[in-house]
């Protein structure tokens, strides 16, 4: 979707009238508060521009780029105008109704991809591989990306909230302790939407992070972004004078998963546990059963079909024998392959409803209602006629649900895992939250946190988040 598209339309979408946010005239809020002859405003509607004795210049269309030359208006008769310039122009009049009001908080996202969006990334900033061994050497570098690859007049909004979160981030001057959580305010209320707030705490978030640790650990003499950045568990490290090396795995807010690939990272890093390992050999063994391995072939998908083969038979086999009440073609397995063939006999010969019902008596007898999908998602997914246009997320993501909650209930599972990452001691994890007016930052060792199985995907979408690990509450 375009940008422009992204813009709400409301009673007072332009520039003329009083601004909801600043209880002022939008103005002085959007225009006078903070003026900049760069930024660029957009037509809301097809105007004409005119000269300073109001002779028509030429006509602009809504969307056309404009940018306001002075923080004072000109009254002429009964309307308000701005000196602008834009194509074709170099100055001129313009009715203030006919410039649209910046982007309103919680619309207006212009940074892609959604939820899912990766832009903003250390690695789209080019900054994996590169040690910082300076303050100003890290921020030069990053400002120098974002303009590079951000330089878009759409982001100019966005500029401005980094630069400013960059300049609070790297003017800090405190120590750091082990733990610790922090609050630092934006100087200014950027009209930057919600939506793109919470894209840059997931992602720019590493790149504050390591600013701050940089910047505030007297300790610190650099920090480091990985060039493989699916290695696992740390998003960046931090090299101490005395030749320690600290890793920070960094989240957003406090629903964020980590990999199960990180315990690998655990095993190989402070691996003096074989006397450990060999003692709970067969909880280690299923825990590594969920380690996702792209070279292996080895992704959540199967990984949940291997462990419903291996841990949880008997769940496997009533699954089968519910299911092949409902379909022409009866499987004998849970794999992807014959699911989808199961799906499409099942659509030949079961209704909407038989097919609903099916799924809810599997998620209330077999899965003990703690593994489900939506009613919604079920009339989608039967809808489309194609169950492996969802990876079969219908059960796959019950199916997945399942495992964690099984694993954090029974035996020792919970235990080990949370055994294996206090061997973590030199691994912290660091939470960023952005918010419009300030941004929180808080550290703590994974030695002193308590953790859970956790599988954040959906019925959707199955393939989408691997079973991870989370912070327990």
């Amino acid at each position: 979707m375009d940008y422009i598209e992204h813009f709400i339309e409301l009673n007072e979408a332009s520039l003329l009238g009083k601004s909801r946010t600043g209880q002022m005239p939008n103005w002085d809020y959007y225009v006078k508060r903070e003026f900049d002859p760069n930024k660029p405003f957009f037509v809301e509607n097809d105007g004409t521009i005119f000269s300073t004795d109001f002779e028509p210049l030429k006509q602009v269309k809504k969307n056309d780029i404009i940018y306001i030359l002075s923080k004072d208006l000109i009254l002429y008769k009964t309307s308000k105008f701005a000196k602008v310039k834009g194509d074709g122009f170099s100055e001129g009049l313009l009715n203030i109704n006919k410039i649209r009001k910046p982007t309103i908080s919680g619309k207006g996202a212009v940074i892609g991809g959604g939820k899912n969006s990766k832009e903003f990334t250390p690695d789209k900033l080019g900054l994996e591989g590169i040690t910082f061994n300076s303050v100003s050497n890290m921020v030069g570098k990053i400002t120098s990306s974002i303009k590079s690859r951000y330089g878009d007049e759409k982001y100019f909004e966005v500029r401005k909230y980094l630069a400013d979160a960059i300049k609070s981030v790297s003017g800090v001057d405190a120590s750091l302790n082990e733990s610790f959580n922090r609050t630092i305010p934006i100087s200014v209320d950027h009209n930057v939407s919600e939506a793109d707030i919470k894209i840059l705490s997931k992602n720019f978030g590493e790149v504050l992070g390591a600013l701050y640790v940089l910047k505030s650990n007297k300790k610190a003499t650099s920090v480091e972004f990985p060039t493989d950045i699916s290695q696992g568990l740390y998003d960046f490290l931090m090299n101490e004078r005395s030749g320690k090396v600290i890793y920070y795995s960094v989240k957003a807010g406090a629903g964020s998963v980590t990999s199960m690939a990180n315990i690998n990272f655990v095993l190989d890093n402070f691996g003096d546990t074989n006397s450990f390992i060999k003692k709970y050999s067969k909880e280690v063994q299923v825990i590594r059963y969920l380690i996702n391995n792209k070279k292996e072939g080895e992704t959540t998908l199967t990984n949940i079909e291997r462990f419903y083969n291996s841990i949880l038979k008997k769940e496997k086999n009533d699954i089968i024998s519910r299911i092949n009440k409902i379909s022409s073609y009866r499987v004998n397995n849970l794999s992807q392959t014959e699911l989808d063939k199961w799906f499409k006999g099942m659509i030949k010969i079961s209704t909407e409803e038989e097919f609903i019902s099916t799924m809810v008596d599997i998620y209330n007898n077999v899965f003990k209602k703690k593994g489900s999908a939506s009613l919604k998602s079920l009339k989608q997914i039967y809808q489309t006629g194609d169950g492996g246009k969802f990876n079969n997320g219908y059960l796959y993501y019950p199916m997945g649900s399942y495992i964690t909650s099984y694993l954090n209930e029974t035996g020792k599972y919970k235990e080990i895992l949370n055994l294996l990452l206090n061997f973590g001691s030199y691994i912290n994890q660091l939470t960023v939250t952005l918010g419009k007016k300030s941004f929180d930052i808080s550290i703590v060792s994974f030695k002193k946190m308590n953790f859970r199985f956790s599988y954040n995907a959906g019925a959707k979408y199955p393939a989408n988040r691997p079973i991870g690990f989370i912070k327990q509450n």
